[in-house]
């Protein structure tokens, strides 16, 4: 029974096993011995935090820091993670999103510097007349026109497209 404002708890003579919760600490069970006749008891226990402070550090900075649906934050970025495997997902429009996959130990830190996020890939369409031309990219078969591959941007990328009796085009 719990009487009004910090009062405490009634509990009954004898021994008795309790057990405390809190958000973000492990839970604590514990063998209590109770005089009861109405005398007031006190206990104190020490609860163990249950989270780990972990930095993000994100290239380029900026990003949206996601811990499975919840924000987390914009990076660079300090917070608290409770002891579970976490998923957290990095998103900044125009990058690919990242995953990272993380196993809190309660009370070791992490440090996750320079994170780096890619650009999103770039569409590349590719037409010709007649069709049926074969496309490589980097060496690589692509398929025949029409279609449309898919371009890590901000680099060179050798293009070749071939079609039996027509030039090559590079």
């Amino acid at each position: 029974e719990i009487l009004p404002e910090n009062l405490g708890i009634l509990v009954s003579a004898g021994n008795r096993e309790i057990e405390l919760r809190f958000d973000r600490y492990f839970s604590i069970k514990k063998e209590i011995f109770v005089t009861g006749k109405g005398r007031i008891q006190e206990y104190f226990f020490d609860l163990d935090p249950a989270w780990a402070d972990i930095e993000v550090k994100t290239q380029p900075s900026g990003t949206e820091i996601f811990n499975g649906e919840k924000s987390l934050g914009i990076s660079p970025l300090s917070t608290e993670l409770i002891e579970v495997k976490n998923t957290l997902t990095l998103k900044k429009s125009g990058y690919k999103d990242y995953t990272i996959e993380l196993d809190i130990i309660a009370q070791k830190k992490i440090l996750l510097d320079s994170v780096q996020l890619y650009r999103l890939d770039v569409p590349l369409k590719i037409l010709t007349k007649p069709e049926g031309a074969s496309v490589n990219i980097n060496s690589e078969y692509q398929g025949l026109t029409p279609t449309q591959v898919m371009l890590q941007p901000l680099v060179d990328h050798k293009r070749m497209v071939t079609k039996p009796g027509y030039k090559n085009i590079r």
